[in-house]
């Protein structure tokens, strides 16, 4: 499954109308950012099949976690999201047992110490989560965020560059996470890229081969996608990389079906 093509959701088009603009992180009044036009609040009343766990411990609650959400709702919205501030490796592995996606937005005043940390307990949980079948979903950060994938196992890649601005090549346009996209799309403000070493793993939208802006790796079950953008301002190919990445996941629960009703045990 995969977000549907070329059509924004019903959600995303009521809203459309009320982008509005402000100055950039860095205060010098040239770089603008999109407002998310859907308010955070109606996303969290949506009630579909697919359900999201936000890690919001370091995240911009202000702009860039509702850019995130809202990147996702543009192409899909049959999803449920909550958020946790939590760090202990024992709650997080009791939360995403209700979970399908586990979402890592922009940790925006994190840093690499408390990855780093956090990497060995949370290593195992996230592992055990994706190879059941659960979909994780890392987005680009300055702050080292990425160490969760590569000290806890799951992605071998480290920090290569920023860019908010250029374009990037899209390497494989057959993958889910890349379905409809154009064979050249925009650096968004901001892309962290990162150079991916694991053999297992696959680029899928790069500047060059250690300039990685999306790469995913499969593992048993699910995967593990790393999405270089902060959404600090952001266009419709990253919706769309994001919107697949959801809508391709896989729901854990789908396995308990029944064909009866009643049975003689």
């Amino acid at each position: 499954q995969v977000a549907t093509e070329g059509t924004a959701t019903k959600l995303y088009n009521t809203h459309n109308q009320e982008l509005s603009y402000f100055s950039g992180e860095n205060g010098n009044g040239i770089s603008t950012g999109i407002v998310a036009p859907i308010p955070i609040q109606q996303i969290e009343q949506l009630s579909g099949d697919i359900r999201i766990l936000s890690w919001t411990r370091f995240a911009d609650l202000s702009v860039e976690y509702p850019n995130t959400l809202n990147a996702i709702t543009q192409f899909f919205s049959d999803f449920t999201v909550t958020s946790t501030t939590e760090t202990d490796h024992v709650i997080i592995d009791s939360l995403l047992n209700e979970a399908d996606v586990f979402l890592i937005p922009e940790q925006e005043t994190g840093n690499s110490g408390v990855f780093l940390n956090l990497a060995p307990s949370w290593g195992p949980v996230l592992q055990s989560f994706v190879s059941s079948g659960g979909t994780i979903i890392m987005c680009g950060s300055g702050t080292g965020q990425f160490e969760l994938f590569n000290a806890g196992g799951l992605m071998e890649i480290s920090a290569s560059l920023v860019r908010n601005s250029g374009t990037m090549n899209v390497l494989d346009t057959t993958n889910s996470l890349t379905n409809s996209l154009p064979n050249v799309i925009p650096v968004n403000d901001a892309t962290y890229f990162v150079n991916v070493t694991d053999s297992l793993a696959s680029s899928l939208v790069a500047q060059s081969e250690s300039n990685v802006a999306v790469a995913v790796k499969s593992l048993d079950l699910g995967k593990a996608i790393y999405i270089g953008y902060d959404f600090f301002a952001y266009e419709e190919n990253a919706a769309r990389i994001i919107s697949n990445a959801v809508s391709q996941a896989r729901n854990r629960l789908s396995w308990l079906s029944f064909d009866t009703d009643a049975d003689t045990i």
